[in-house]
Formats: C-alpha cells, sequence, structure tokens
C-alpha cells in the first residue's frame, strides 16, 4: 500500500500597496482545461466559508504556475516570474494528490490561525479577501522529494493582488 507523503511550501510575496478592483460574483469562466474548475471551485468553497468572494481564473497565473510546476521546482519563486507582486502556494506530494486535496491541505492550515497574533501561510493567502484572482497547475515529477524515490505530484497557485500583507490581516482574513 502506498501512503501518501505531503510537504507544503507557503510562500506570499507581498506587494508594497493593495490594489482592488471589481469582482463580479456572475461572472461566467469558460475553462479550457477540466483542472481549471477543480482549482477554482476549491478555492471558492474555502473562500466562501471564511468570508471571502469568489475567485476569477488568470490565464496569466495559470501560465506562469504551469511553467514553475513543469520544472518541478519543489521551492518557492522568489518573485522572480514577473515583474508585478503575487502570493503563491505550492505543495507536493507522493500518491494520488488531487487539486481538491491541495485546497483542503491549504484550508487545514486555519486550525493554526490566531487572529489576535497573525501569521502568514497559504490559508491566509487562499482567504485573503482582497485577492480576486488565482491561477494555478500540477505536474508528475520523479524524485520531487530527494529522501524519496519514486513519482510525485506537485501543486503550484499563484494569486493576485498578493495577501499576506503585514498590517492588514484583521480585514482580509476570517477564520
Amino acid at each position: 500500500m502506498l501512503f501518501p507523503t505531503l510537504f507544503t511550501l507557503a510562500f506570499l510575496l507581498t506587494p508594497p500597496t493593495l490594489a482592488s478592483g471589481p469582482h463580479s460574483l456572475h461572472s461566467r469562466q469558460i475553462f479550457s482545461d477540466p483542472g481549471q474548475e477543480a482549482y477554482l471551485s476549491a478555492h471558492n468553497a474555502l473562500r466562501s466559508s471564511h468570508g471571502a468572494s469568489p475567485l476569477s481564473w488568470s490565464e496569466e497565473l495559470a501560465s506562469l504556475a504551469k511553467g514553475w510546476a513543469g520544472d518541478c521546482q519543489f521551492r518557492a519563486t522568489e518573485g522572480v516570474l514577473r515583474e508585478a507582486k503575487y502570493g503563491e502556494n505550492i505543495a507536493g506530494a507522493t500518491g494520488f494528490f488531487s487539486a481538491g486535496a491541495f485546497v483542503d491541505v491549504v484550508g487545514a492550515e486555519a486550525a493554526n490561525y490566531d487572529a489576535a497574533n497573525p501569521t502568514f501561510s497559504g490559508f491566509t493567502q487562499a482567504v485573503w479577501k482582497n485577492t480576486t484572482e488565482v491561477g494555478c497547475a500540477n505536474n508528475r515529477c520523479v524524485n520531487l522529494f530527494p529522501e524519496r524515490d519514486g513519482l510525485a505530484t506537485i501543486h503550484v497557485c499563484f494569486y493576485n493582488p498578493a495577501g499576506n500583507v503585514n498590517g492588514f490581516a484583521a480585514e482580509n482574513v476570517q477564520v
């Protein structure tokens, strides 16, 4: 029996200013990849349970995520993929690891969130109220984890505008 091993990284690059734009709850999106809908619906279910508006899918962010996941890089991007700042969540696991399971892992970090003493995590980025867009991708990688042989799945999601901005947690994260 294969026991999944799960590792997560939550790297969130904070912008110097917050940007916001109009967001329609009634916009309809057409997905070219069924995985897009899985990521978006899982994120939006998580966000809904934490008082945040639904995200829209960003093809630009998805393209960047696809490139990063395609290179099987299980580390933060350090903000090098585009000039504008973005948030990110990166997770990997051996065994079967779906988009929904990835978002569930991110959401489980809510148990560690203390609103009186906020610390940032993948959870806070995923539910950050000022964030309006997400783009994600995944890949199956050989030896993603040096200590384990075999295939693993990496999930990469980028967010715009980036969340996890110091001083703004109270108005952007609801547990």
